[in-house]
């Protein structure tokens, strides 16, 4: 458990700097910059998430009688911290750990599109978001037109590093794994025409998705938090090639600076 706690503590570190230097390149000075933001608010997401695993190596240490507590320390709300891992209890301890994922899943998506809707925003001329809405705000625009148009945009300067098309199957696959979280972990079709089963494999671990069932998946370490923070990455990787494939000098503003982290 504690492996667990140090990957995380180490993970979280290593994005902050990165945070610090994004916020110090040439096409944004501030750390109010959304390019810059997404950084801080994804650690803000995994932080959190490794606090709260935190309390899972308290309650198993305690349980385990690897470390003590004293009278002083005992009370119900402790109490209900040890009873996540009890040995009669297995069912607290899973529903926990799929909570704290599904948080970082749900949240960590949030993040990307709430970045990539100011992104486009940012970039985009009048007539260029005229042409691509009749809305009043671009949050009202799918996520999926928003991908397509900026990649089109990418496309069109030749400067992404990356594989454009497994990068698009990734982002498909993590707007599907989200909406199937946000739904308790049952699969539901877009459309009728889409197919009933839907696969994807991201490194070892194969995701099936079959329409009205439970989401499945063959990763054997279980209680690990290397799968889902090896998602976050890989969204974060595509996140910071977007904003370095696309030229643009002037400052694109965190809509909300008091509430920046």
């Amino acid at each position: 458990m504690e492996k667990h706690l140090d990957f995380m503590l180490e993970w979280t570190e290593k994005l902050e700097q990165e945070a610090i230097k994004i916020s110090r390149s040439k096409f944004s000075k501030n750390k109010n910059d959304i390019r810059c933001s997404y950084f801080y608010l994804t650690h803000q997401l995994a932080y959190t998430y490794y606090l709260k695993f935190i309390l899972l190596f308290i309650s198993e240490s305690v349980n385990n009688k690897n470390i003590s507590l004293d009278e002083k320390t005992n009370s119900k709300h402790i109490n209900k911290v040890l009873r996540i891992t009890k040995d009669n209890d297995i069912d607290m301890k899973n529903e926990y750990f799929r909570s704290l994922n599904r948080n970082l899943i749900i949240d960590s998506w949030s993040v990307f599109e709430f970045c990539l809707t100011t992104f486009c925003e940012g970039i985009c001329s009048d007539s260029e978001l005229k042409n691509n809405t009749k809305k009043l705000h671009l949050t009202h625009i799918s996520i999926n037109h928003k991908i397509k148009f900026i990649f089109e945009k990418i496309e069109a300067s030749n400067k992404y590093k990356r594989n454009i098309k497994k990068d698009k199957e990734f982002l498909i696959f993590f707007g599907k794994l989200r909406n199937t979280m946000h739904t308790n972990f049952i699969y539901h079709r877009y459309k009728e025409t889409d197919n009933k089963i839907y696969e994807y494999k991201f490194k070892d671990t194969l995701f099936v998705f079959i329409d009205k069932q439970t989401i499945n998946d063959n990763n054997t370490e279980k209680f690990s938090p290397k799968l889902h923070f090896g998602l976050i990455e890989e969204l974060k990787l595509i996140w910071n090639e977007l904003i370095h494939s696309i030229e643009y000098s002037e400052l694109i503003e965190h809509p909300d600076n008091e509430r920046q982290p």
